[in-house]
């Protein structure tokens, strides 16, 4: 058994997590800060983290993600290994917080090519003010997975800042240095067999 620990670091691109509003209106993205937790030294380029931002008085509509589609061997698993269990953890920070209403980060998932949940890892957490600073969102380690190292799969974090009152209204939330705990055992290797 062994295991591999894939860090997003967000350091110039959003390294294929992609946006989707999920019906909901007023969003968009946005570079924001980095969280302090990001270990990369090379993390200066212009993105740094993925945030959420919606625009607009009184707006909670939808279901918004950011997505990473794509297989474990894209995370680093080895050809012809099995995927056994996985974890996500991720830092987020509500950057922005001006006429808010009570919005949620999470929860983080696990789904297959065809978007069914199969695990979830942390459920959602609720916030209603700007933050002081970056936090950290535990996930819970998902054994029982026998996937070959080539399954595709989706992992999504659900970001939904939401909006009060006000025509000026708006608020951002960021994600940053997530982390993806892969346990795995390598696959048995092929016997010679001689006939005689």
């Amino acid at each position: 058994m062994a295991t591999l620990l894939k860090i997003f670091s967000f350091t110039d691109t959003p390294e294929g997590w992609v946006f989707n509003a999920g019906g909901g209106t007023g969003l968009s993205t946005q570079a924001s800060s980095s969280s302090p937790n990001d270990v990369v030294p090379t993390n200066v380029g212009t993105q740094k983290s993925i945030a959420v931002r919606r625009d607009g008085k009184s707006l909670s509509t939808g279901t918004p993600y950011y997505e990473w589609s794509g297989t474990w061997e894209a995370l680093g698993v080895p050809v012809g290994a099995v995927v056994t269990a996985v974890d996500l953890d991720y830092d987020w920070f509500c950057a922005t917080y001006s006429t808010g209403a009570s919005s949620t980060v999470g929860p983080a998932e696990l789904r297959d090519n065809a978007n069914v949940l199969r695990k979830t890892f942390s459920a959602s957490a609720p916030f209603s003010t700007f933050s002081t600073v970056w936090a950290i969102r535990d996930g819970t380690n998902q054994t029982g997975l026998s996937d070959a190292s080539n399954t595709p799969i989706k992992l999504r974090i659900n970001a939904k800042p939401n909006t009060g009152s006000s025509t000026s209204a708006f608020v951002v939330l960021a994600l940053d240095y997530v982390r993806v705990n892969i346990t795995y055992t390598l696959g048995t290797p092929n016997k010679l067999v001689s006939v005689v």
